[in-house]
C-alpha cells in the first residue's frame, strides 16, 4: 500500500513505537476503514491512541494541497515582479522559482500524489496561469482538483484582504513570541515566517513599527486602487493587550538573565552595567542588543548591581505605561516566579 503514499513506507510509520500504523477494516468508520497510532504510552488499545478515519486523513491533505498551490503562486508572482514575464514550465520546476520560497522544491509536491503540482500558463486565468494540486482521487482535470486559479476567482478580495491581513499579523506575533522583538520586513516575509501578500498589487503588504510602542506594528494594503499611501488603503493596527505584552516580557528578562548568568560564569563576576549593553553579554544572546529591548518603551531593559538581592543584580522592565521606576515596572524576581 506505501506505494499509493507520499514519502512511502516511511508515511506509514507510528512516530511512537516505529512499527507500522494499525490498519483495520471498521464499518462504523467513514469509508469504512480507520487506522491508529499507539501514542505516547508506545501500547496499542489504550486510552492514548490516536485514530484517524479516511475523511480526517483527506481533509488534512486537502489544506496541505490548498497551501502548496497558494505558496507556489506566491513565487510565480515575485518571478514575474523580477523578469516582466511568467516563468516556463521547467523554470517553474527549478529553482529558478523555487529559490523565491527558501529553495525546497518539495513545497511544490503535490500531498495527494507525491509528484510535482501542476503548472501551466492559461489565458483564460485572470493572472494568465493556473497551479494545480489532483486533489484525493489522484486524476487530473476532474471535479476534486485543488487549482490555485479557482481559489482566487472563488474569495472576495475584501475578504481576501482581511484574511492576509490577518494571517500576516498572527506571523508576526508569534515570531515576536520566539525572538522577544518584532521582525523586520526581509524576515516577514521569510519562508519560516510567511506572511501574505496584498491581494490587491501581489506584492507585499506595508509593514512598519508603531513608534509609541515596541510591541505594536501596523499593516497595510494599498486597497482597490493598487497605489499604496492612498485614500483606499486598508489599514491593520496591533497593539499588544497587557496580558500579551507581561508574557512577552517575563520571556526577556529570562532570557537577559541568562546573558548575565553566562558573563559571570566565564568572567567570574557580574558585568558592569556598560558591559550589559555591549557585546560582553549580547554576543552571548541570538539577537544581540535587539534581545535586551524592552518591549513597553524605546529603550532596553534597566539592569543594576544590587547585593540585597539573592542573584546581586536587577533587571527590570518600564512595564505597560512606559516610564520606568513605577508600579507597573515587571521585574526579574517576576519573571523567574513559576
Amino acid at each position: 500500500m506505501d506505494a499509493y503514499v507520499h514519502g512511502g513506507r516511511e508515511s506509514l510509520v507510528d512516530p511512537y513505537t516505529g512499527e507500522p500504523l494499525r490498519y483495520r477494516q471498521d464499518e462504523s468508520y467513514p469509508r469504512g476503514v480507520r487506522m491508529a497510532s499507539s501514542g505516547p504510552d508506545g501500547l496499542p488499545e489504550t486510552d492514548d491512541d490516536f485514530y484517524l478515519d479516511a475523511d480526517t486523513v483527506l481533509g488534512i491533505l486537502s489544506g496541505f494541497a490548498d497551501s502548496v498551490v497558494r505558496r507556489a503562486a506566491y513565487a510565480v508572482e515575485l518571478f514575474r515582479e523580477e523578469h516582466g514575464r511568467l516563468p516556463s514550465v521547467e523554470e517553474f520546476h527549478s529553482s529558478t522559482v523555487g529559490d523565491y520560497v527558501g529553495g525546497d522544491l518539495r513545497g511544490f509536491t503535490d500531498p495527494f500524489s507525491g509528484d510535482p503540482i501542476l503548472y501551466r500558463q492559461d489565458e483564460t486565468y485572470s493572472r494568465g496561469y493556473s497551479i494545480t494540486s489532483l486533489g484525493p482521487d489522484g486524476v487530473a482535470r476532474t471535479k476534486d482538483d485543488i487549482c490555485w486559479a479557482d481559489i482566487y476567482a472563488s474569495t472576495d478580495l475584501d475578504e481576501k484582504v482581511s484574511s492576509a491581513l490577518g494571517d500576516s499579523a498572527w506571523a508576526a506575533r508569534q515570531f515576536r513570541r520566539e525572538h522577544g522583538r518584532l521582525p523586520s520586513i526581509e524576515e516577514l516575509y521569510s519562508p519560516s515566517v510567511g506572511a501574505e501578500i496584498d491581494p490587491y498589487t501581489w506584492g507585499r503588504l506595508r509593514y512598519w513599527r508603531d513608534d509609541a510602542c515596541f510591541l505594536g506594528f501596523r499593516l497595510a494594503s494599498a486597497g482597490p486602487d493598487s497605489v499604496a499611501g492612498t485614500a483606499d488603503d486598508i489599514h491593520f493596527e496591533y497593539k499588544y493587550p497587557p496580558g500579551e505584552g507581561r508574557e512577552v516580557t517575563l520571556w526577556v528578562l529570562r532570557r537577559a538573565a541568562s546573558g548575565v548568568e553566562r558573563f559571570q560564569e566565564e568572567h567570574g563576576r557580574l558585568p558592569s552595567v556598560a558591559e550589559f549593553s555591549s557585546p560582553e553579554v549580547c554576543g552571548y544572546l541570538v539577537d544581540g542588543k535587539d534581545a535586551l529591548r524592552d518591549p513597553f518603551s524605546k529603550g532596553r531593559i534597566r539592569y543594576w548591581q544590587d547585593e540585597s538581592h539573592p542573584r546581586g543584580y536587577r533587571l527590570a522592565s518600564a512595564g505597560a505605561d512606559s516610564v520606568p521606576g513605577t508600579y507597573t515596572d515587571i521585574y526579574l524576581t517576576d519573571a523567574l516566579e513559576p
